[in-house]
């Protein structure tokens, strides 16, 4: 059910946020989040859970005052929603693993997205499966079976919350 994000993220996007953080714990949330958003006005940031300085350090690479995090969104909005997001749009901004210093935000639009899916759906053969999403949301791997799986209408089978070999097998 995604009604009652989208009526949240239309209230926070009329108020003139246009990014979405979110600390990725549970999967099954993360991913209703990050759903909303792929149908909502706001691009999604999210974010492994770190130390509050890190945490304060990768925020500060997007424009002051253009993020809400999930906890704080405002109520539903009332009246009708502003539509789909265009696919040229930035929908996500993914950070880097900060292997060579510190992370980086990269911000992913909803047509990269798009091409990526169907490019890897050509190529693979993956094209008509269920996806097994394993990896975290906050990382470009776990992120990309749920946008694959948006973009080509699959479905997703959410792992545990933390990968255990024994159990996904």
């Amino acid at each position: 059910e995604l009604a009652e994000p989208l009526a949240r993220l239309e209230a926070a996007a009329r108020r003139g946020f246009r990014f979405l953080t979110l600390t990725v714990r549970d999967p099954l949330e993360a991913a209703r989040w990050i759903l909303a958003s792929f149908h909502g006005p706001l691009a999604v940031v999210p974010l492994a859970p770190m130390p509050p300085l890190a945490r304060e350090q990768a925020l500060a690479q997007l424009p002051a005052g253009s993020w809400i995090d999930v906890d704080d969104l405002p109520p539903p909005a009332t009246g009708a929603l502003t539509g789909a997001k265009p696919l040229p749009d930035i929908w996500c901004v993914i950070f880097s693993s900060g292997s060579t210093g510190t992370p980086k935000g990269i911000a992913l639009s909803g047509e990269g997205l798009r091409e990526a899916a169907l490019a890897h759906a050509a190529h693979s053969g993956a094209g008509k499966a269920t996806w097994l999403l394993d990896l975290s949301l906050a990382h470009v791997g776990g992120f990309s079976v749920l946008s694959r799986a948006h973009f080509l209408g699959l479905p997703v089978a959410l792992g545990a919350p933390r990968f255990q070999a024994a159990a996904t097998m």
